[in-house]
């Protein structure tokens, strides 16, 4: 499979399409005045404890609150060992979290990380389990668990990576989990990254220290940068990009983090627009649609809500080949193409 990334920046907005042998699989979009604030740290302040609901609200300086579950506070590992140990007949239980009245209170000032963005009334989710992501490892200062991406299946290579984030973890330092491109990454690379992320974290605890709350206290990468970040690997192909500026940014990056993929970052010049030259325009816009026409005549209709997307699907005009149609094989047929262009 031929995979790409194209990349269109401009002063308004920036946009990141994913293609899979030609086709769109996957499109991002940012812009300057959406104020993204999901991977971003805060300190904040508690303006409400519900045990009702076992949640608080904490004030991040954003126009709605930010909602803290209490499955998202720090606990004590071994706090949780009598409420995660077996129930009857050896049978895991479902993990019971101590009540969030006697971990924090109101007004108390506490560091979060945005995990969902604010919708319609709602303000964002927030977690105190603050991670850092690089590009071959996620550090968590609160936690102890050292983990290997689920993506990386050789149980030889598991153990080897595991073995490796356990040798550069020092005690009592927090814990990590190894990314996928980390695959066939040296353990001197590993080292490296995880001592910038300590560093990095040095820093976000003393700029909690020096403001008061709600402040910002460390803002996550922008679109181009945490794509290049996370999924930029030698499974692409290549990365396209029309800016001369991001197209040099993510030269240096590449050079510095994996040289070896620096031939296939590309600048694209010329008169005709990146995403046309591809054949993903017209597909862009059909994918910000409400209404979504599918190649065998039905169609699905996609309506957003506070609390989830709905998608609806219609058969439409479609009844079948053939005939002897047959309304189970429509419906199916219908289904799997719906299910197809959902994914994108």
């Amino acid at each position: 499979m031929r995979r790409e990334i194209l990349v269109s920046a401009m002063p308004r907005e920036s946009w990141v399409v994913l293609l899979e042998d030609e086709k769109l699989v996957e499109v991002m979009l940012e812009r300057p005045d959406q104020d993204r604030i999901i991977g971003d740290i805060f300190l904040g302040r508690v303006e409400a404890v519900l045990p009702g609901i076992q949640a608080a609200f904490v004030n991040i300086g954003t126009e709605k609150a930010g909602f803290l579950h209490a499955s998202d506070l720090i606990y004590d590992e071994d706090s949780q060992e009598e409420n995660e140990k077996g129930g009857r007949r050896g049978r895991p239980r479902a993990r019971k979290y101590p009540p969030i009245q006697d971990h924090i209170r109101k007004g108390q000032s506490l560091l979060v990380q945005v995990t969902k963005e604010p919708i319609g009334s709602k303000g964002p989710r927030v977690t105190a389990q603050v991670s850092l992501p690089g590009r071959f490892l996620v550090y968590m200062p609160y936690s102890e668990n050292v983990g290997v991406s689920r993506r990386i299946e050789d149980r030889v290579q598991r153990a080897k990576l595991r073995q490796i984030a356990k040798k550069i973890l020092p005690r009592d330092s927090g814990g990590i989990i190894i990314r996928t491109v980390s695959e066939e990454v040296t353990e001197k690379k590993l080292e490296k990254e995880f001592k910038r992320l300590r560093q990095r974290w040095t820093k976000v605890l003393a700029s909690s220290e020096s403001q008061s709350a709600p402040a910002a206290v460390h803002r996550e990468a922008q679109l181009i940068s945490g794509v290049i970040r996370d999924l930029f690997s030698d499974k692409f192909e290549a990365v396209r990009i029309d800016s001369k500026a991001i197209y040099n940014e993510v030269l240096e990056y590449v050079k510095s983090v994996d040289p070896e993929l620096r031939d296939r970052v590309h600048l694209h010049e010329g008169q005709e627009p990146l995403f046309d030259k591809y054949g993903v325009g017209e597909e862009i816009q059909r994918a910000f649609e409400r209404k979504v026409h599918l190649k065998s005549g039905g169609h699905i209709v996609i309506e957003p809500t506070e609390a989830l997307v709905s998608i609806d699907v219609n058969t439409g005009r479609f009844t079948g080949k053939g005939k002897k149609k047959d309304p189970e094989k429509t419906i199916l047929l219908t289904n799997l193409d719906a299910a197809r262009e959902i994914a994108k």
